[in-house]
């Protein structure tokens, strides 16, 4: 609001979504039409049509809803979820918390968006590279408690070694075999060094992968300036669990693989990042690269080992697979 209109909101009552968030922080979204039912029992019409008998009339004729009644309605619905809300966050003693905690923050965060967020780019960069070499001495001793060199993040090769070669006993059973997440892993901790080994290589990954490649990632696409700053240009709703981000700055591209639906995304990289293609990517895209100069794309599937190649410069993105690595 501050970028937007030159106006700093000091006198926020109340967060609706937030409030619902602190009521329930299981649900997986707080929608405003969803919120106006459940807590004051009224419907949010969404369309040009009316409200009957309990369902939205389909506006057929394709009238759109005028911009200022929907802005009218949707502060209506805000005005009718205030008391019902505040009442149930008194209710389950989350009025404190709300009030005095989270309602100042929304205006921090607000002004993290629009002023950015300074960042130490060389400093990151020393992250990721200390978090890179501890997850390789951390996959040499996973090869020497197995007694050879393999991909650690194969689950079938994984399998193979735990449950074949060095008889630990299974704790999970999936559709495609014996489990080898993380809760399966802790109750066999202490039975074998290498188990400890994956579980510290999958925790220092994760963090590699998340705060130093990811968060460098985002600081070698968005700063540009003599003091690097992160700043929040775009939500962009991509379903699916995105997991990998690979930067092209030179060719101003975007590659992001999603774990839920094995697919690589192509962003355009600019003032309004966009999506221009979805394409079908190896089981567990976790990994993802991109050579600028080449414009070649490397997604690596963490289930079967099987790394990916796509040409970025064709729109047909022609791909090939090499074997398990």
């Amino acid at each position: 609001m501050k970028g937007q209109l030159d106006a700093d909101l000091h006198t926020l009552r109340l967060d609706t979504m937030l409030a619902a968030y602190l009521l329930d922080p299981a649900e997986s979204r707080y929608l405003l039409a969803d919120l106006l039912l459940r807590y004051a029992g009224f419907e949010l019409p969404m369309g040009a049509g009316e409200v009957s008998g309990g369902a939205l009339q389909l506006d057929l004729g394709g009238d759109q809803v005028v911009p200022s009644l929907e802005a009218s309605r949707r502060a209506l619905a805000v005005a009718r979820l205030v008391d019902p809300i505040t009442s149930a966050l008194d209710a389950q003693g989350l009025r404190s918390l709300h009030d005095d905690i989270e309602v100042p923050l929304v205006r921090v965060l607000a002004r993290m968006e629009d002023i950015g967020v300074g960042v130490d780019a060389a400093e990151l960069k020393h992250l990721n590279d200390t978090l890179a070499a501890e997850c390789a001495d951390l996959t040499r001793l996973i090869c020497e408690d197995a007694g050879e060199e393999f991909n650690v993040n194969s689950t079938l090769k994984l399998r193979e070694i735990l449950f074949d070669r060095l008889g630990l006993q299974p704790q999970k059973k999936t559709k495609t075999g014996y489990s080898t997440d993380a809760a399966s892993l802790e109750k066999l901790a202490g039975q074998h060094p290498i188990v400890d080994h994956l579980l510290r290589y999958r925790e220092v990954e994760k963090l590699r992968s998340t705060y130093g490649e990811g968060l460098l990632g985002a600081a070698l696409m968005l700063v540009f300036e003599r003091r690097p700053r992160l700043h929040l240009t775009r939500r962009l709703p991509l379903i699916g669990k995105p997991y990998g981000i690979a930067a092209d700055p030179v060719n101003g591209r975007l590659w992001v693989t999603l774990t839920a639906t094995n697919t690589l995304v192509e962003l355009a990289d600019g003032a309004r990042p966009h999506r221009l293609r979805t394409l079908p990517a190896v089981r567990q895209p976790d990994g993802v690269a991109v050579d600028p100069r080449t414009r070649r794309v490397f997604v690596s599937g963490r289930a079967d080992g099987v790394l990916q190649i796509v040409d970025g410069r064709d729109t047909a993105a022609p791909t090939r697979r090499t074997g398990r690595r």
